[in-house]
């Protein structure tokens, strides 16, 4: 019988881990790295789910903007919240702008590259040297979608796991966002920002696979691999180590 991926997190839509997947002779480990969409409606229930997970790092990606309109309920936990914003300035400024989600995530790794290492140091740091200790990580952004997808995506390719898992883990989160939900965001940020935007519902709900596919391709072309792609933007291959201590099983 597998283990879910997606867990029924009151007060979250999108919150599952990245256990089970294969990296070469390994796998990575269940109860480990979490993913999430925000955490700003978190009931008692869902804070003692947490606690029970032994999550001691939460990664938040948001701006300060985000943050400070829905604060994390997080209070009571024993937790480090790490604030690693992915974009300069307010997210909200590219649903203005119109670009298209593949726009979007060259934008991240060309000009943002360092925020996205800096989110996958603080996962390389969370073990002790065994990769174990000092609990589990939880990763998050507002819809758990795209900064959270490419940081989560670069530190599973960083440690080997195969890219066709890598790809359907980011996919599966246009299946976990309800129309429900998004249709009434995406009509309120089209009336803020722009009415007739032709991008707008792929950069709040969507998550194809083809979009983080070219994104991965083009760090290939630009560096080689993820993983010079986190070198040659400050990472070292001792901390590389590290986060494959993190997150896979021992061999």
């Amino acid at each position: 019988m597998s283990t879910p991926r997606r867990y029924p997190l009151p007060g979250t839509y999108n919150f599952r881990e990245v256990g089970g997947y294969h990296a070469g002779s390994s796998t990575t480990k269940w109860g480990k790295l979490y993913r999430s969409d925000a955490l700003n409606r978190l009931t008692d229930e869902a804070r003692d789910d947490l606690r029970q997970r032994d999550i001691r790092t939460v990664i938040d990606l948001r701006d300060d903007e985000e943050r400070r309109h829905n604060p994390s309920l997080l209070e009571g936990l024993p937790v480090r919240v790490v604030e690693s914003p992915i974009f300069s300035g307010s997210a909200s400024s590219f649903l203005a702008s119109d670009i298209t989600l593949a726009r979007l995530y060259e934008t991240v790794v060309t000009e943002n590259a360092d925020a996205i290492v800096r989110a996958i140091r603080v996962i390389a740091s969370s073990g002790d040297g065994d990769g174990d200790g000092d609990g589990a990580v939880l990763v998050h952004c507002t819809a758990g979608k795209d900064r959270t997808g490419l940081v989560v995506a670069f530190a599973l390719l960083a440690v080997g796991v195969d890219r066709q898992q890598v790809v359907a883990d980011y996919a599966m989160t246009q299946q976990n966002l309800p129309d429900s939900l998004m249709a009434p965001i995406i009509a309120r940020l089209k009336a803020m920002h722009v009415p007739d935007s032709t991008t707008i519902d792929e950069l709040v709900s969507g998550s194809p696979a083809h979009v983080l596919e070219e994104t991965i391709d083009l760090v290939v072309r630009q560096h080689g691999s993820v993983r010079a792609f986190l070198t040659d933007n400050g990472m070292t291959e001792g901390e590389l180590d590290d986060l494959a201590h993190v997150l896979l099983e021992r061999a």
